[in-house]
């Protein structure tokens, strides 16, 4: 007897935005919470770092491992200028952090 498995895997897509309008220049999410994925730009406002980007300076990708660490940034946040979202293959996104 012999039996034949298929295995769909689904990669899920986690992306970020920051709005840059209402980011107060704190520094929590570049400085402490995940400079990995986060760096100021010129006037003290958060912005994606250049490999991470899709797009603009506020909108990118986040690899699995930086997911936790972009989460804190998003819950230390004072003005809640950063979401995470999932990002499926028929583009419907869903909000995954707040």
């Amino acid at each position: 007897m012999s039996y034949i498995i298929s295995i769909n895997f689904f990669f899920m897509i986690i992306k970020v935005d920051i709005d840059q309008e209402e980011c107060s220049q704190c520094g929590l999410c570049y400085n402490d919470e995940c400079p990995e994925m986060f760096e100021e730009d010129k006037d003290g406002i958060a912005q994606v770092k250049e490999k991470h980007r899709v797009g603009g300076p506020e909108m990118g990708m986040v690899p699995p491992e930086l997911v936790e660490c972009v989460q804190k940034a998003i819950d230390a946040c004072p003005t809640d200028a950063i979401i995470m979202y999932e990002a499926d293959e028929d583009a419907k996104d869903t909000v995954v952090g707040y």
